[in-house]
């Protein structure tokens, strides 16, 4: 049997759309195989309306659901009330797990939780970090014409501030439509994410000496304006986007 390396927690809600897809992308991860696994799962839903808008921008095309039997048959398994709560933390530091991994947290993580691993908590955001933070990334970057990426990053207590781990970036045509888009970025988001956790687990000299962001060029963007989306989500139906 081969030596086990690190070790890792992923962080989701009960019902978040891409948890399935998470699942099975980790699955057929052969650089995590024999590394101790453990789902935190938060008791906290998506609430109706973000699932709406997920799906309405992505086609609804993420169909996929998953029984939490399903995990527990394969992983360590844990339903918390919250992820930031003691038994969580308690779960983590017992475990003594290297990573935790937001794979679709309904929480904004606390410094005790952060620490409780040995080298922090992983996730993965739909932009170039740190040109946009906060929400509506992707529709935002194509507002300003950038090229559309996933960043993963640390996490620290402050939104997408982290350290950059890695970027990947994609190219599109004038014949792929918005929701094409947002749902690639979210199939790519995946993949990328579960390669990059392997590639950690072989080599942890990856996660030494990141610098940290910008903050000379970051900014932080809420929502975009739904008559704003309107007509950014028309004009790429229309055009595409090429980049």
């Amino acid at each position: 049997m081969k030596k086990k390396k690190h070790s890792f927690a992923f962080l989701s809600s009960i019902n978040h759309r891409l948890l399935p897809y998470f699942f099975s992308s980790l699955l057929n991860q052969k650089k995590l195989k024999h590394s101790l696994i453990i789902f935190l799962i938060d008791k906290k839903k998506i609430n109706k309306k973000d699932l709406n808008n997920f799906s309405q921008r992505t086609g609804n095309k993420f169909k996929k659901k998953i029984d939490i039997k399903n995990i527990k048959e394969k992983y360590l398994t844990k339903i918390v009330a919250d992820h930031n709560c003691i038994t969580s933390i308690k779960i983590v530091k017992k475990n003594k797990i290297d990573f935790g991994v937001n794979i679709g947290s309904p929480r904004k993580f606390k410094k005790e939780l952060i620490s409780a691993f040995k080298f922090g908590i992983i996730n993965i955001h739909p932009a170039d970090l740190p040109y946009f933070r906060g929400a509506s990334s992707v529709e935002w970057s194509m507002y300003n014409k950038k090229k559309l990426a996933n960043t993963i990053h640390f996490i620290n207590e402050s939104y997408d501030k982290g350290k950059i781990i890695k970027k990947e970036f994609y190219k599109f045509t004038e014949s792929n439509n918005y929701q094409f888009i947002r749902s690639h970025i979210f199939e790519k988001g995946i993949s990328f994410l579960m390669f990059t956790l392997g590639k950690i687990n072989m080599n942890i000299n990856l996660i030494k000496n990141l610098k940290k962001q910008n903050e000379n060029k970051a900014k932080f963007w809420k929502p975009m304006p739904k008559n704003i989306f309107k007509i950014l989500k028309a004009k790429i139906d229309k055009y595409g986007y090429k980049i």
